[in-house]
């Protein structure tokens, strides 16, 4: 019975927030290619005001930061009618730049630790998906 509570409390919402993950990653990977021309008027509009400003000539580099999730996992081990167990927690967050040439961006980068194995980028997904159309 102590393994169903565990199925239930702990691994099954483990499987579903994962899966929005995967779907926050694919946002932020469409991102990467479809903000790519779109001026700084629209970058504007669907980030709102960069958190740091870089000018060298005719480019330009807009950062801003995104997500701050904590991430981790569950580990229980049962002996007889004992139930121990340990968690491992990690901060992911994703620091995003925004290069542009004259008025329209020629590239969006991430880094930080953004997601997991299956879902890298996912933390930039919050600060870019009202980018994404």
């Amino acid at each position: 019975m102590r393994n169903i509570n565990i199925l239930i409390f702990f691994i099954i919402p483990l499987f579903l927030l994962n899966g929005c993950a995967i779907q926050r990653a694919q946002i932020a990977t469409k991102a990467q290619t479809s903000m790519i021309g779109i001026s700084k008027q629209q970058v504007l509009q669907c980030m709102g005001v960069a958190s740091g400003i870089q000018r060298e000539g005719n480019i330009e580099s807009w950062k801003y930061y995104s997500g701050g999730d904590y991430h981790g996992s569950v580990n229980t081990y049962s002996y007889s009618q004992f139930t121990t167990g340990s968690a491992n927690f990690q901060k992911r967050s994703c620091e995003i730049n925004i290069t542009f040439l004259h008025d329209s961006v020629t590239n969006v980068m991430y880094s930080g630790r953004t997601g997991g194995i299956l879902s890298q980028g996912e933390q930039c997904a919050y600060a870019v998906s009202n980018c994404v159309h």
